[in-house]
This record gives C-alpha cells, sequence and structure tokens, in this order.
C-alpha cells in the first residue's frame, strides 16, 4: 500500500482491503486534490470507483483542514441508484473511524418534486409547512435535522420520516446540508447556473472550498445541454395557461374571503394568463415554427440555427396590446414566470 494511503487515507476507505486499482486511484486522487489539482479516472463498472473517490476525498479535506472543519464534499450524480451506494459507503467508512474522530455526516438531497408533495409551478413553493408557526416551524426542522446527522441516510428514509408531518424536506436538507461534510446531489446543483446560484448558497456551499466528485461525467455535456433548454410546444403552452388559470383563481378566492382590494400579485396573475393565451391562440408563434419546421426539413434533420433575438420579437409581436407599454419592470417579472411554468 502506497506511504499516503498508509499515513491515513485507510481511515476514510469503506471496505478491509483495497483491490491494487483502488490503492492506486486513492493515492492518485489524494496527490491531486493536495496540490490543486483534479484526476479523471476511467474505470469498468464495479471496479470500486466510488469507495476510492470518497476515501481520498476526505483524506484531503481532513488533512487541509488540519483536524478543523472539513472542506466539504459534493457527490454529484444523475442516478438514483448511485445516491443509495454513496450513503452505504460513508456508514461503512463511519463504523471504522476509532474513537476521538468526528464521524461523517451526509446529506442527500432530490430535486424538490421528490421531496415536497405539493408544489406550486407559478410561486416555486411548497404547502409542505402550511399553517404552522414559526415556532413549531423551527422546532419541527431542528427535530428533522437532528435525524438527517445522527447518522447517514438515504433520503427515502428521511421522506419516511416526515410522512406524517407537516414539515418540509427539502428545505430541512438544504439547511442541514450547510453542516454536513458531504452533500449527495444532481448534477444541477453546479452545473446550471440558474440552480447553482439558488442552492448553494442555502447550502453553504462556496465552490472554491469544495471538492468535486462527479459520478459518470461522460453524461455531463447532455446533462448540461438539458438543464439550459427551454421548450415551447402548444402543449406546452396549454399546461402553462393551466396553471397560470389556477393560480389566479386561487388568489381571487383568498382575496374575495378577505374582503380585500385587488392586489397587485393578482393584477399580475390576470396579464401573465393573457399572455399565454395570446401566444397559444395567435397566428404569429404558430407561422414561425412551421416555417422553421420546414427550413429544417430541408437540411435533412440537421441542427438548425435560431437568432434568438429573431425569436423575442416573435414573442414580442404575440404579446403587443396584451400588457401596459410602460411597465417593462412588470413585464420582465411576469416573462420570467412563463418561462419558468416551461422548464
Amino acid at each position: 500500500m502506497s506511504e499516503d494511503l498508509e499515513s491515513g487515507a485507510s481511515l476514510f476507505f469503506a471496505h478491509e482491503t483495497p483491490r491494487e486499482s483502488q490503492i492506486s486511484m486513492i493515492s492518485d486522487g489524494l496527490y491531486s486534490l493536495l496540490n490543486g489539482g483534479f484526476l479523471l479516472a476511467a474505470a469498468p463498472t464495479g471496479i470500486g470507483k466510488t469507495a476510492a473517490s470518497i476515501a481520498s476525498a476526505l483524506r484531503a479535506a481532513f488533512l487541509y483542514n488540519a483536524g478543523e472543519e472539513r472542506l466539504k464534499i459534493m457527490f454529484l450524480t444523475g442516478r438514483q441508484s448511485q445516491h443509495r451506494i454513496v450513503v452505504d459507503t460513508i456508514k461503512e467508512v463511519n463504523k471504522k473511524i476509532p474513537p476521538g474522530f468526528s464521524r461523517v455526516r451526509l446529506v442527500d438531497i432530490i430535486g424538490r418534486e421528490g421531496m415536497c408533495e405539493n408544489i406550486d409551478r407559478s410561486t416555486g413553493k411548497c404547502n409542505c409547512e402550511e399553517g404552522l408557526t414559526e415556532s413549531e416551524k423551527r422546532f419541527l426542522r431542528s427535530g428533522l435535522e437532528e435525524f438527517i446527522h445522527s447518522e447517514p441516510r438515504h433520503v427515502d428514509q428521511v421522506l419516511r420520516r416526515v410522512k406524517n408531518e407537516d414539515i418540509c424536506a427539502w428545505s430541512t436538507a438544504r439547511e442541514a446540508a450547510k453542516t454536513t461534510d458531504i452533500v449527495v446531489c444532481d448534477y444541477n446543483h453546479v452545473f446550471v447556473e440558474g440552480v447553482r446560484e439558488a442552492s448553494l448558497p442555502v447550502m453553504g456551499v462556496d465552490l472554491e472550498n469544495t471538492i468535486l466528485i462527479i459520478d459518470e461525467a461522460h453524461n455531463l455535456p447532455d446533462r448540461i445541454r438539458s438543464g439550459l433548454e427551454r421548450r415551447i410546444t402548444e402543449r406546452v403552452l396549454q399546461r402553462a395557461l393551466a396553471e397560470a388559470e389556477e393560480y389566479k383563481e386561487d388568489l381571487q378566492k383568498k382575496e374575495a374571503e378577505l374582503e380585500i382590494p385587488e392586489s397587485n400579485q393578482l393584477k399580475e396573475a390576470k396579464i401573465l394568463e393573457l399572455q399565454i393565451r395570446a401566444l397559444r391562440d395567435g397566428n404569429g408563434l404558430r407561422n414561425w415554427f412551421e416555417e422553421k419546421h420546414n427550413e429544417n426539413n430541408g437540411t435533412k434533420g440537421d441542427d438548425l440555427k435560431v437568432d434568438t433575438q429573431n425569436f423575442l420579437d416573435v414573442i414580442s409581436d404575440g404579446l403587443e396590446g396584451v400588457f401596459d407599454e410602460n411597465s417593462d419592470d412588470q413585464m420582465k417579472s411576469l416573462w420570467s414566470r412563463f418561462m419558468d411554468l416551461m422548464t
């Protein structure tokens, strides 16, 4: 076994005896991390890359901080099955850590749609904690956070824990990530700008002080393109209109019950509904798509470059007369909401 591995990396290795290939990978990974580099490892499935990468990352974090608070590690993967493998690996690592050393803390996070039962697509908020006071919310979140930190847990265990409680597992997991060593999550948290800016600060992650382990990195190009992609089809417009109508009707009902004047929020919701309806029912966008479809047929299915400004002009023409031309900031906000409905 190499000197680097003997000096402590074996403390964070999940199994009793590493294979030769794992010894090399741990040693190379440790050297790369301690010297500000990176390691690209290509090896067959089942050879033990997960355990090796975690061992070198944990050891590097431990050495870098001289035994104090460790650097955070993010294990990025696009496969749900890999989440469970990482959790099980850390459980085994913790069994080997002797008294006097801190156990490795882990948080397993998936998308909000998978952790919250109901989400308002127009606002991006869930109703998991609806009706709770702030003190009740803090108490319940504290209990769940303690449960998450007590040992490495797969997200399914966390969801079972909150099944009959009015607490948001997604929000609590993100909060718990601030004081954990490893966050297991999707590629999007780092490689899709909008997700990165929304999630990393909440989880206390600073990429400058984070070790990234990227599982099956050859999938990244497709995943990044997918994360940046927005689709507009007739079905998407119909779904967006249904969401906008539901959002508007909910606001109308609440304001009617409270007997209050029409709010700006409700006015914006009505305008958003009109915007989406105008795009769905108008001929401008439909004719433009038909024109591009015919052009694409002429290329025998090759990619067709579309000028962004050309597309925005078509949208602008389709919305002409629907909104107050003097409300530029308001329209930017409404258009942003519409784009969210299409993701």
